[in-house]
């Protein structure tokens, strides 16, 4: 008896075992294989899911602090005269004051909470962003913007307590059974420089409250109705609520913490190397930073005198300031 013959009859006397080893197999590469094509699809989604929430938005600069609406301007400024401008794509930057509150109705009937409630502050430029000019949405119109403009001589108190119109989306108005011409009250912290469980911070009225009135509710078919830069699956609770209007809510009048880099509507990804003309073209100042320098003369000696809106220096800030005054004289 061969070799090939002692396996021929192996496999026979023993083919219940083979046929079972064989099925577990093929059980196992066809699970294995499907849940590689499920995941893969699954990234897919979520991947165009996240884009279709960005709409026209390839990029979004944000941080904690205010800072000045100008530096918009001034970035694509910079941009347009750089040689590389062509070649990301960007045709322009967009100023946000974006907050997260609390949102309860104020209709007279029982009242309904939504917590998580994103709370833009946006002006013309932002809704200009809408390609889709022949929608059946006919956002309000007032003084020639989406938006109405606060009366400067008004006083910031009086323009604090005027009651602005404002947009909300489609699946939030759903949820909170909410119409155009209704009043909702917003809810948001108030943004001190010196956070309230420190020791000097203010222990009282922590939390502003805002009673505005719903003007419109923008559908799921506009990317609008469903802006969102954060990776999850729910669907956002956004509320539009006019720029200066929140500005001057918060007493931070001409400053904003949101930059949205708007790119071509063709374009499915950033084309490469956005990200660096971007911030080599961002150039923020001292103001942008919460910082003050003064320049202080007593007798012979001259000092730089640099202090903080903050109760304390963050670390990278610091550290930056101390590598700028580097071999410095003064």
């Amino acid at each position: 008896m061969n070799q090939w013959q002692l396996w021929r009859r192996t496999v026979v006397f023993f083919w219940r075992s083979h046929a079972a080893v064989a099925a577990g197999v093929a059980v196992a590469a066809a699970v294995i294989t499907g849940a590689l094509l499920l995941g893969d699809s699954l990234r897919g989604s979520l991947r165009r899911m996240s884009l279709d929430r960005l709409g026209p938005v390839d990029a979004v600069l944000r941080t904690d602090r205010f800072f000045r609406a100008t530096l918009a301007d001034e970035l694509q400024a910079r941009l347009a005269q750089d040689p590389r401008h062509g070649q990301v794509g960007l045709t322009g930057f967009v100023p946000l004051l974006v907050l997260e509150g609390v949102v309860e109705t104020a209709d007279g009937r029982p009242s309904r909470t939504a917590g998580g409630v994103q709370v833009i502050g946006c002006d013309e430029r932002f809704w200009q962003l809408e390609s889709d000019k022949d929608s059946s949405l006919v956002l309000p119109r007032l003084s020639g913007s989406v938006f109405p403009e606060p009366n400067p001589a008004a006083g910031l108190d009086a323009a604090a307590q005027e009651e602005p119109v404002v947009l909300l989306n489609k699946p939030w108005a759903e949820q909170m059974g909410l119409e155009p011409g209704q009043e909702i009250l917003i809810r948001f912290s108030d943004r001190s420089a010196i956070a309230p469980e420190s020791a000097l911070g203010r222990k009282d009225r922590t939390v502003r409250s805002w009673r505005v009135r719903v003007a419109q509710v923008v559908p799921e078919s506009r990317w609008t109705g469903r802006f969102a830069w954060t990776n999850f699956q729910q669907k956002p609770l956004l509320v539009y609520v006019p720029l200066a209007a929140l500005q001057q809510r918060l007493n931070q009048p001409g400053r904003v913490n949101t930059i949205l880099a708007i790119g071509q509507p063709d374009h499915t990804e950033p084309p490469e190397g956005q990200d660096a003309l971007v911030a080599d073209c961002l150039r923020p100042t001292a103001e942008d930073y919460g910082l003050r320098i003064e320049r202080v003369e007593q007798g012979k000696y001259t000092y730089i005198h640099i202090t903080t809106d903050r109760l304390l220096f963050p670390p990278a800030l610091e550290e930056t300031v101390r590598r700028a005054l580097v071999g410095c004289r003064f």
